[in-house]
C-alpha cells in the first residue's frame, strides 16, 4: 500500500511537472509572438550610440582591455560592468545589426516570464496564480520599454539574476545552510552589476518570509544583513557615478516638488497598469518641464496610498499576499521614484518591470481565493475573462513594441502623446542633422531650447549646427547661453571664440581661448586657435609660442605644424626685408 500511495505521489508530482512545462512553453510562445515587431526595430536616437554603437568601451569585443575598460569605468555615469558585457558579447556575435541585439533582449525578457512562472509555483505550489502573474508580466506594454530599448539591457538582464536570487533563497529557506545563503548573495551581486535598482531585494526576501514562507523572525532579518551591507555599498556608488556624470538633478527641484512627484507617479503607475494608454519613452516631470501638479492631485495620490496600505495591512491576517505585493510595488519603486531626482523624465515606463510583480501578485492570488472558484461556470467565465485580458495586452505590447521601430517613429508618437516632451525634439534634431537634414535639425533644436533653455549641451550642439553652416551670428548667442549654463565648459568657450574671430570681435575671442586654456592647459586646439588669432593681429612671436606650445602636447597635430611653419615663413621674410632697408 505504501508503495502504491508512493507511486501516486510521485505521478501527481510528474503530472504537475508537465502541467507547468506546458503552460511555460505557452507562455513563452505567446511573449516571444507580442514582441515581434521589436525584431525589426533598429537602434534609436537615445543613448543607443553610447550604450552600444559609439561606445570606446565595447569596440575591442570580448577581450582583456574590454574586460579592463567595464570593470574600471562609470561610462554614462553607471558603473555597470555585467550589462556592458553582455553589450560586448552581442557586439562580437552580431556587429552593428540590431536584430541580434533585440533578439537578446527578447530572450531574456522571456526567460524572465518563464522563471517567474516556476519562482512563484516553487515558493508557493500554486500554478494558476503564478501563471497568471508570469502572463501579465510578460506581456504588459508597460514593460516594452525595457524590452525593445536596446540601452535598457540592465533592465531585463539584472532582473534575470533577481529572479535566479530568489529561487536560491526559497531552497535556502527550505534547508538553510550558509552556501545556499552564499549563493543568494552571489546571484544578488551579479544582478546588482547589471543595474543597481535590485538594491530591494532583502526587503523583497523579508516580504518573502512572511508570506508565502511564513518564517518571518529576528534571524531572518539578522540573515539579511549581509544583503542589505552589500546593498547600501551598491547604492552608494550608483549615486556618486550619477552625481560625478551630472545626472542628479535635485538641485534643481526641491523636496517638496519631489515627494509630490512620488506620490503622484506611483498612482499613474498603477492606473497605467490598468489602462495602458497614452505610454511614452518621455513623462515630463511636473517641476522641470510641467504642468505642474495641483494640490488635489497631490491630495489625491496620497490618500489612496495610504487607503490601500491599511487595507492591506488589515486584510494581512486573511490575505497576506495584498500586504506582500503592495509593499513589494512600493518598496521596489523606492531607488527609481525620483526622491533623488535622476534625469529631468518624472517617470519611466521601465521602472516598472520589477514592481509591478507585486501589483500581479496581489490580484492573482486574491482572484484565485474568491469563492466563485467552487462553481465550474464561474471558473470559467473568470478564466474566458483573464484569457481576453491577456489577449488585449499582448495586442497591446504589439502595438507599443513597433513604436521603437526607429527613431522618427519613436519621437513622433513621443510628441503626440507628450507634446512637452523637450528630448524628443533633441533626439529628432540629433537624428535630423546626422542625416544631414539642417533645416529640420535646426527647428527641432530651437524647439527643444525653448522648452528647455536650462540644458547647456542642446544650446552647444545648436551653435555647433549654425556655425558648421556659416551662420556665425546665429550661434552666438546659443554658444554664449552654454558658457553661462556652464562655465568650466572650455570646448565652448573656444567655440564661441570660432564665432567671434569670424565676427572681427578678436579682443572678446582672444579673453574666451585664454579662459579656455586656463581650464584646461592640454586643449591643443585652443592653443592652435590662439596662434592663429596672434598671427592674425600681428603678434608673430606669440603666435609661434602657441603654435609650440600645441605640438608639445600633440606632436602630430599637423594643422597647428603647417601654421607653425607658414608664421615662421612670415618672419623670415619680415626679417630679409629688414635687412634690405638703408
Amino acid at each position: 500500500m505504501a508503495r502504491a500511495a508512493t507511486a501516486r505521489t510521485g505521478r501527481r508530482r510528474a503530472s504537475a511537472g508537465a502541467t507547468a512545462g506546458g503552460v511555460a512553453f505557452v507562455l513563452a510562445l505567446a511573449v516571444a509572438a507580442a514582441y515581434l515587431p521589436a525584431l525589426d526595430a533598429g537602434f534609436v536616437a537615445w543613448d543607443d550610440d553610447v550604450y552600444v554603437t559609439e561606445n570606446p568601451h565595447l569596440a575591442g569585443g570580448l577581450s582583456l582591455d574590454t574586460l579592463r575598460a567595464v570593470g574600471t569605468t562609470t561610462h554614462t555615469g553607471n558603473w555597470i560592468p555585467l550589462t556592458w558585457l553582455s553589450h560586448a558579447l552581442d557586439r562580437a556575435l552580431y556587429g552593428l545589426a540590431p536584430r541580434g541585439h533585440h533578439a537578446t533582449a527578447l530572450a531574456l525578457h522571456v526567460a524572465n516570464t518563464v522563471f517567474l512562472l516556476f519562482v512563484l509555483r516553487g515558493l508557493t505550489g500554486a500554478l494558476w496564480p503564478s501563471a497568471a502573474v508570469a502572463a501579465l508580466f510578460g506581456l504588459h506594454p508597460l514593460h516594452v520599454e525595457s524590452v525593445a530599448w536596446v540601452s535598457e539591457r540592465k533592465d531585463v538582464l539584472s532582473t534575470l539574476f533577481w529572479l535566479l536570487a530568489i529561487a536560491a533563497y526559497a531552497r535556502y529557506a527550505r534547508a538553510p545552510a550558509r552556501g545556499r545563503l552564499l549563493a543568494v548573495a552571489a546571484l544578488f551581486v551579479l544582478g546588482l552589476l547589471a543595474k543597481p535598482m535590485l538594491v530591494t531585494l532583502p526587503l523583497v526576501l523579508l516580504l518573502l518570509d512572511y508570506w508565502p514562507l511564513e518564517r518571518l523572525s529576528r534571524a531572518a532579518v539578522r540573515e539579511k544583513l549581509p544583503l542589505a551591507a552589500l546593498a547600501l555599498a551598491f547604492a552608494a556608488g550608483a549615486f556618486v557615478a550619477q552625481r560625478a556624470a551630472g545626472a542628479v538633478t535635485a538641485a534643481r527641484v526641491d523636496v517638496a516638488d519631489r515627494v509630490a512627484n512620488a506620490l503622484v507617479s506611483s498612482v499613474r503607475y498603477l492606473a497605467l497598469t490598468v489602462w495602458p494608454r497614452g505610454l511614452s519613452p518621455w513623462y515630463s516631470h511636473p517641476a522641470i518641464e510641467g504642468p505642474p501638479l495641483t494640490a488635489a492631485e497631490i491630495g489625491g495620490a496620497a490618500a489612496l496610498i495610504a487607503a490601500v496600505t491599511a487595507v492591506a495591512i488589515a486584510a494581512a491576517r486573511a490575505r497576506p499576499y495584498l500586504l506582500v505585493g503592495w509593499l513589494w510595488y512600493l518598496g521596489t519603486l523606492v531607488p527609481v521614484i525620483g526622491l533623488v531626482q535622476i534625469g529631468a523624465a518624472g517617470m519611466a515606463d521601465r521602472y516598472t518591470y520589477v514592481p509591478l510583480i507585486g501589483i500581479f501578485i496581489a490580484v492573482a492570488w486574491t482572484v484565485a481565493s474568491l469563492p466563485l472558484w467552487r462553481v465550474t461556470w464561474a471558473r470559467r467565465t473568470t478564466a474566458a475573462a483573464v484569457g481576453a485580458i491577456l489577449l488585449v495586452l499582448g495586442v497591446l505590447t504589439w502595438r507599443q513594441a513597433a513604436v521603437w521601430h526607429d527613431t522618427g517613429t519613436l519621437w513622433a508618437h513621443t510628441l503626440a502623446v507628450n507634446p512637452r516632451a523637450a528630448v524628443a525634439h533633441y533626439a529628432l534634431a540629433v537624428a535630423a542633422a546626422r542625416e544631414r537634414r539642417p533645416a529640420d535639425a535646426v527647428a527641432h533644436y530651437r524647439r527643444a531650447v525653448e522648452a528647455r533653455p536650462d540644458v547647456w549641451n542642446w544650446h552647444a550642439e545648436l551653435g555647433d549646427l549654425l556655425w558648421a553652416h556659416g551662420r556665425a551670428a546665429a550661434a552666438e548667442p546659443h554658444y554664449r547661453r552654454a558658457v553661462e549654463l556652464n562655465p568650466a565648459e572650455p570646448v565652448v568657450r573656444n567655440s564661441l571664440a570660432n564665432v567671434l574671430t569670424r565676427l572681427e570681435r578678436s579682443a572678446e575671442a582672444r579673453r574666451e581661448l585664454e579662459t579656455a586654456l586656463a581650464l584646461r592647459p592640454d586643449f591643443v586646439e585652443a592653443r592652435n586657435n590662439l596662434g592663429i588669432l596672434l598671427a592674425n593681429e600681428g603678434d608673430l612671436a606669440g603666435a609661434v609660442a602657441a603654435f609650440e606650445a600645441a605640438l608639445a602636447v600633440r606632436p602630430d597635430f599637423h594643422q597647428a605644424r603647417g601654421n607653425l611653419a607658414a608664421v615662421r615663413a612670415e618672419l623670415e621674410e619680415r626679417a630679409e626685408g629688414e635687412g634690405k632697408e638703408p
